[in-house]
This record gives C-alpha cells, sequence and structure tokens, in this order.
C-alpha cells in the first residue's frame, strides 16, 4: 500500500534549489523512516498511541511534585490493565524501543511492566537533566 504525501502549493516565486548535501538528508531521511517502519511492524496506530499517551501521562506525574512512585506505578498497572488486549502490542514495541528480549518481557506481570517502564522514564529523565547542565 502506497502513503500518500500531502503536497503545498507554493508559489513559483518561493521555489528553491535544493542544497547540495540533499541526496545524503534523503538518504538520511529514508533510513530513519525504514527503522520506524521496522520499530512499528506488527502493532496497530491505536495501540502506538494508546502507548504514548500512557507514557505521556507517566512523564506528566513524574513532573508533578505530588505524586510518589507508588501513585505513579498504581496507575500505570491501571491502564495497561484496561488495555490488557493491547498488551502483546505494548511489550512487542517495548521490547523493541529497550532492546529486550520479548520472550522475557512476555514472563513479566503487568505491575513488573509498569515498574520497568516507571524506571526507564526516570532513567531517560535523569539522563536528560545531567545533558542539560552540561
Amino acid at each position: 500500500m502506497e502513503t500518500l504525501i500531502p503536497v503545498i502549493k507554493q508559489r513559483r516565486c518561493e521555489w528553491e534549489i535544493p542544497h547540495i548535501d540533499a541526496p545524503a538528508r534523503l538518504l538520511e531521511q529514508k533510513q530513519e523512516e525504514e527503522r520506524i517502519r521496522i520499530l512499528c511492524d506488527g502493532t496497530t496506530p491505536q495501540g502506538r498511541e494508546i502507548l504514548r499517551k500512557i507514557i505521556f501521562r507517566a512523564e506528566r506525574m513524574m513532573q508533578d511534585e505530588t505524586c510518589s512512585d507508588p501513585q505513579i506505578l498504581t496507575t500505570l498497572g491501571k491502564e495497561l490493565k484496561l488495555y490488557e488486549i493491547l498488551q502483546e502490542e505494548f511489550l512487542l514495541l517495548l521490547s523493541r524501543m529497550w532492546q529486550v528480549d520479548l520472550a522475557k518481557m512476555r514472563k513479566l506481570p503487568l505491575n513488573g511492566i509498569a515498574g520497568l517502564l516507571l524506571l526507564r522514564l526516570k532513567l531517560e529523565r535523569t539522563i536528560r537533566i545531567a545533558k542539560s547542565r552540561k
């Protein structure tokens, strides 16, 4: 199935000659698209979006000073339980993102997945803060 790319009409006076490194940028873009396609293979857009929202909510709760780790874990556990039908998709995406064996991920209970997700988010946040201080 072909992907349709929207075309934005521009006046002739706004046309630009592409830079010399355009082929290199195009190759880099295609490689990135291929990497994303491989990451998302076997999942649905709905499943990816729900997981993205679960992660986003956990990040927002981490930023809120009043939310403790047990509260965040409880919320993550409840949301993962709510979308239990998508658990296989979530595990597939998370195992690919974290480069962890899917079979090992399947052995984890929902609370274990929630704990691992929170731990990874905290680690990413710590790394991001450390990099910004440099």
